[in-house]
């Protein structure tokens, strides 16, 4: 063969074959099933079909094949998150189970590493046990069901008696969490703080009287500052005094502290009582009345949440007892008078060597100090702590402290100078957290730009909340409330809900109710800022958080349309 001009001669043969790599994957049987089907002669007639079809055609078949998927995906809950085609119920058409799911939520933080300190003082050795089981066993009960706790420790103040397990009646604690040290002396008050020196833990919790009090509130507040004294006040009438009537301040000598009552509930780290416990011996003390001088000597304002409002501790006996000129009640919350002089004693010394410069004491005021802490009472729930920067009291340090002031002659200045009976004890904080709508937390001076009401979610949230605001304000407020989320408590973001803010007057321009999603996860913390001033004060009714789920059959957790979950606080 003769080769042509400016071609490259054949070197081989190139053979191109086209084969379907799947077709010798498929068994002949069913080759043969599918060519002679139904199935198979609609799909050559499709395909002729479409062939043929005009761009109208077309046009047409893409908008119905367009909006019947669209269908599909809003009734099936791809867009509306519904597991089933109503959330609420399974295939068969039966109510599933409505589950708390908050309840099944708990903080992690800090388990194990507390070791609660129970002062037990018995007045009749002989019937001990049956002092221990109403003073005792109610406490350790509650106590033991906490995973914060390690251990609990029962020091037993009376020498001539010896406590065993039997005799505090464990019925639901093991014995093995429960150290019992009976004492070869009485130590009064100082038995709580030795007691924390011989603990394994960082951490140690005080209390003395057995009431509801809010554990996970007050322990997470205190995990993001251990370095301050953390308590539970025992109503809001101790509140006031802590945060108003024992506080002392003079700037002139970094003098900066306030009284308040351990026995009520109390987290306070190892570190401080064993600094306590060495300022001890330098400058002794009657260890009997140890409680009067712990606070003063720290030199710092404990982070101290407001108490329930209710009357949940046994009631005063008279007017003269809360005032101390009759019988000592261990269960006022007032200083009797003998602890006032020892509380004035305290500060007269903390005064001293702080003006003397003697560097026994801590000079710093460390964060987060009085104006700073915004953390004022824990929710009803124990679920959450309701913030805002809105002081309910005058500012301590408007009385400079002198030690010619003796404590009672303090507590009747700042009694004239403000009535905390006038207004505050009608409106706590806590009436904002109650889970009442008939009660409410009001502020005495209006609203001014930057100032925020708020909560502490105690933990990192990782799904979406509903939250729920029922506030006896002008509509103003609410169609410029600015909502925040941090992850610290420090730094705030701006944000926009997941969904309109949904409000409804309850009363026309004076009550509203709003709810709103936040679809924001891993923050701890939301708040309601004002851009602006206001000519009304805050008027809270109910601020809280909600979730619902629902469990399937099988036991899978269910959403319902708005991804939400039950659990109202």
């Amino acid at each position: 063969m003769q080769q042509r001009n400016g071609e490259m001669p054949l070197r081989g043969i190139h053979i191109n074959i086209s084969s379907d790599p799947f077709q010798h994957r498929i068994p002949p049987y069913l080759q043969r099933a599918w060519q002679g089907s139904r199935i198979s002669h609609l799909e050559t007639w499709i395909r002729k079909r479409y062939q043929r079809a005009t761009p109208l055609e077309l046009l047409m078949g893409t908008i119905v094949i367009f909006m019947g998927g669209i269908y599909l995906l809003v009734h099936v809950g791809f867009f509306s998150g519904r597991k089933y085609q109503d959330w609420r119920h399974d295939h068969d058409g039966r109510w599933l189970e409505n589950i708390e799911f908050l309840d099944m939520l708990y903080p992690d933080d800090g388990l194990g590493l507390t070791t609660a300190v129970l002062v037990f003082d018995p007045t009749d050795p002989w019937v001990a046990g049956e002092e221990s089981k109403k003073q005792l066993a109610p406490i350790i009960q509650d106590l033991c069901s906490n995973q914060m706790f390690k251990t609990i420790l029962v020091w037993n103040n009376n020498p001539m008696a010896n406590m065993t397990h039997e005799e505090l009646f464990l019925d639901k604690c093991a014995p093995q969490k429960v150290v019992i040290h009976n004492s070869h002396s009485h130590m009064g008050q100082a038995a709580r703080y030795l007691g924390c020196s011989l603990a394994s833990t960082p951490y140690c919790y005080f209390q003395d009287h057995h009431g509801p009090r809010h554990w996970r509130s007050l322990y997470a507040n205190f995990l993001k500052y251990p370095h301050l004294i953390h308590t539970e006040t025992r109503d809001v009438a101790a509140y006031a005094q802590s945060r108003w009537g024992w506080c002392f301040f003079n700037d002139e000598i970094h003098m900066h502290t306030c009284h308040t009552h351990p026995s009520y509930g109390m987290f306070v780290s190892k570190e401080n009582v064993d600094r306590f416990i060495q300022l001890l011996e330098l400058d002794p003390i009657d260890i009997t009345q140890s409680d009067m001088y712990f606070f003063t000597f720290m030199n710092q304002v404990p982070y101290q949440l407001e108490g329930t409002a209710g009357n949940v501790f046994p009631p005063f006996n008279d007017e003269e007892d809360r005032v101390g000129d009759l019988v000592e009640n261990p269960n006022n919350p007032n200083l009797t008078a003998a602890g006032r002089d020892h509380v004035h004693r305290s500060v007269v010394t903390l005064y001293q060597h702080m003006s003397r410069r003697t560097g026994v004491f801590p000079t710093e005021e460390v964060f987060p100090g009085f104006h700073e802490q915004v953390a004022r009472s824990p929710c009803h729930s124990d679920r959450c702590l309701f913030l805002t920067n809105v002081a309910m009291f005058p500012d301590p340090k408007l009385f400079k402290y002198e030690p010619s002031v003796t404590l009672l002659d303090s507590e009747r200045m700042h009694n004239e100078y403000y009535d905390a009976n006038s207004h505050y004890y009608a409106y706590p904080y806590g009436y904002a957290v109650d889970g009442n709508d008939i009660t409410s937390w009001r502020s005495q001076t209006p609203i001014k730009a930057g100032d925020f009401i708020g909560l502490d979610l105690l933990m990192p949230m990782r799904i979406p909340l509903k939250f729920r605001i029922l506030a006896g304000h002008p509509d103003e407020y609410r169609e410029k409330m600015i909502i925040q989320i941090s992850f610290d408590g420090q730094h705030w973001t701006k944000i926009q809900p997941r969904s309109e803010v949904d409000c409804s007057s309850v009363v026309a321009d004076t009550m509203f109710e709003c709810r709103f999603t936040i679809a924001e996860t891993g923050y701890r913390f939301v708040r309601l800022q004002s851009p602006e001033d206001f000519d009304f004060p805050f008027d809270i009714y109910d601020f809280s958080f909600s979730v619902r789920v629902y469990r399937g059959d099988n036991g899978q957790l269910l959403v319902d349309e708005e991804g939400m979950i039950d659990g109202k606080i």
